[in-house]
C-alpha cells in the first residue's frame, strides 16, 4: 500500500555535506553545530560517502586515532544504499528496514546528490505513517504465529487454549512439551 508521499515531500533538501579532504575534528564540529547524527562526503555535489557518529566512534575514537590526522574520506561509508526522489516514503521506510539503515541519501538522474531522507525527516512528515508500519508490522507477525497454532479444547488433558499439532494430535503447551520429554526419554532408553 503507497502512502502517497514521495521521498521529496519529507526528505532534507539541504543535508550537511562535507569535502573529502576536511578532517574529523572539523567534520564532528560540523554534527555538533548542526545537531545531525550523519554527515555526505562529496565531490563536486557528488555524493561518495556517508560518515555517521558510530564511525567517529568506531573508527576512530575507539580506536585510539588522532582525529586531526584523519580525513572524511579515511572513515566514509562509501557503499552507499541510494533512493530516487520520487519514490513512495512507505517504500523508502521499507528500504530502511530492510537494510538496517536509519538514512538514505537521494540521488537524482544525473547522479547529484539532492537531499537526504532520515527516519527523524518521515516523523516530522507524517508520524502516522510510522504508527500505520508499526501496526502493519505487528499484525503480520500476529499471523505468523497464528499460522502456528490454534485454539480449542487439548485433546490430552482437554484445558482450552493454544493448541499445537503434535503428530496428528492437538495439545496445549504443557502437554506438548511433556510429549516432547517423554520422546526424549524413550529415546534414551532405546539407546540404552
Amino acid at each position: 500500500m503507497k502512502s502517497g508521499i514521495t521521498v521529496t515531500d519529507a526528505m532534507s533538501e539541504n543535508p550537511i555535506k562535507v569535502p573529502l579532504d576536511l578532517d574529523l575534528v572539523k567534520c564532528s564540529k560540523i554534527m555538533h553545530k548542526k545537531k545531525v547524527g550523519s554527515i555526505l562526503v562529496v565531490n563536486e555535489n557528488r555524493l561518495v560517502g556517508l560518515i555517521t557518529e558510530k564511525d567517529i566512534v568506531s573508527k576512530v575514537v575507539a580506536k585510539n586515532k588522532n582525529p586531526k590526522k584523519i580525513k572524511a574520506k579515511d572513515i566514509m561509508t562509501k557503499k552507499l544504499i541510494t533512493i530516487e526522489p520520487n519514490m513512495d516514503v512507505e517504500s523508502a521506510m521499507k528500504l530502511m528496514r530492510i537494510e538496517e539503515v536509519r538514512r538514505l541519501p537521494v540521488i537524482g538522474k544525473d547522479k547529484t546528490l539532492l537531499g537526504l531522507l532520515t527516519i527523524k525527516d518521515i516523523m516530522r512528515i507524517q508520524s502516522h505513517l510510522y504508527e500505520y508500519m508499526k501496526e502493519k508490522n505487528y499484525l503480520n507477525k500476529m499471523e505468523k504465529e497464528k499460522q502456528k497454532y490454534i485454539e480449542g479444547e487439548c485433546e490430552s488433558c482437554g484445558v482450552y487454549g493454544r493448541l499445537y499439532d503434535v503428530d496428528g494430535e492437538l495439545l496445549c503447551e504443557s502437554c506438548r512439551d511433556a510429549e516432547g520429554d517423554i520422546s526424549e526419554k524413550d529415546a534414551q532408553t532405546e539407546e540404552d
